[in-house]
């Protein structure tokens, strides 16, 4: 199996979903440890899971303009 290089998820919005996430997350991040880990969400949510330490990095998914700049951003990265 070829090891991944960058993983993008999309992380729920509601904090319960959030909360029932963090296994599936802490697995990711164990099954893929040399990958780059990027988790996108509501930014009030990426506070907390970011003290988890399972994503490298944390994009917020604000509406509007921000949210077309971030899907061309993340296009760019290549997931």
């Amino acid at each position: 199996m070829s090891e991944l290089a960058r993983i993008l998820v999309r992380l729920p919005n509601w904090l319960g979903d959030l909360l029932l996430a963090r296994p599936a997350l802490h697995g990711l991040r164990a099954a893929h440890r040399g990958a780059e880990v990027v988790g996108v969400g509501p930014a009030p949510l990426l506070a907390l899971i970011g003290l988890e330490r399972a994503l490298d990095r944390l994009e917020p998914w604000s509406p509007g303009a921000a949210r077309a700049e971030l899907v061309t951003r993340m296009r760019r990265w290549g997931p």
